[in-house]
């Protein structure tokens, strides 16, 4: 379990660190922008916007340009300073004696967007559900007070909420489904270490070693069992059943009996099965099969 929470943190960190790489790309474009509207006097704005958005900015070229500082440590830091600017940006304030307010619902869409981004990113309920009631709270207001030229009010309002609702609904989902899958791979990992290591003390005190699946078919190509029995080198035994080269019918019985037998719990321990088998020459040969049972993940 331990593991997992380090993959997961892991997975956080770095997701995290490319949303903010990746806003910080996307405002270098905007900021160029920006800056030659405003030296022509195309736009000026209300000193909460620009605070929030030069900060925007900066904590995103910061960011792109040094990703060491997004980090498990930091990540609570980074995550509520962006989640802030988003509340700030989109508050009551940053809207008022604007040359520009018609850019108000583009404005808010992509706050929104960013903050469903954000939330997926950081995923951790506790976090995700505070920041996202309060830009709900910030962007409710600024619909409340300057967006009914823009919006239907009885509308908008509910739209937003449900709207948010579902970006902390996904994020907990998605962390749910994060660790879930973490966990499965990590176990898939440790079942293969696992069984490669008992492959290969099989393999020094018997002459082959065959993988089964449940229902008794040979998994690989078994070339080992295939030389053995005299098919040649390259011959494939994938995909058979182990009993089809059993000679005898009793022989065939006693290894499904053993192979759909309750495993002997905490024992360890291999089942000794006497079996018949023909090789290419009709030469029917007495083998000694070690059963041994490993329940591993596909």
């Amino acid at each position: 379990e331990a593991e997992v929470e380090k993959r997961v943190r892991e997975v956080k960190v770095a997701h995290v660190l490319l949303l903010c790489q990746v806003s910080g790309l996307a405002l270098l474009v905007t900021g160029i922008t920006r800056v030659r509207r405003s030296a022509v006097g195309e736009y000026s704005a209300p000193p909460l916007r620009d605070i929030a958005s030069i900060l925007f900015k900066l904590f995103s070229a910061v960011a792109l340009c040094c990703p060491s500082m997004v980090s498990w440590r930091s990540i609570d830091a980074v995550h509520g300073a962006f989640a802030l600017l988003c509340v700030l940006a989109v508050a009551p304030p940053a809207f008022e004696r604007s040359t520009d307010q018609s850019f108000m619902p583009q404005r808010l869409l992509i706050t929104i967007c960013f903050m469903w981004l954000l939330s997926l990113a950081r995923r951790d309920a506790y976090i995700v559900i505070t920041s996202d009631v309060l830009f709900t709270l910030s962007a409710g207001s600024s619909i409340w007070l300057h967006g009914r030229l823009y919006f239907n009010i009885s509308l908008m309002l509910p739209v937003l909420g449900v709207f948010m609702l579902f970006a902390s609904l996904a994020a907990v989902a998605m962390e749910k489904w994060s660790r879930a899958t973490i966990r499965e791979g990590l176990q898939m990992k440790a079942a293969k270490q696992l069984l490669a290591a008992a492959t290969a003390l099989l393999r020094s005190c018997c002459d082959m070693v065959v993988e089964l699946n449940s229902e008794g078919v040979i998994l690989g190509d078994a070339r080992d069992l295939g030389s053995y029995l005299l098919r040649g080198p390259g011959y494939s035994l994938n995909g058979r059943l182990l009993t089809d080269l059993m000679v005898d019918e009793a022989d065939q019985r006693a290894f499904e009996a053993s192979l759909q037998a309750p495993k002997r719990g905490g024992t360890g321990m291999a089942d000794s099965i006497h079996v018949h088998m023909r090789d290419a020459n009709s030469t029917k040969l007495n083998l000694q099969l070690l059963f041994f049972r490993f329940a591993h993940v596909d």
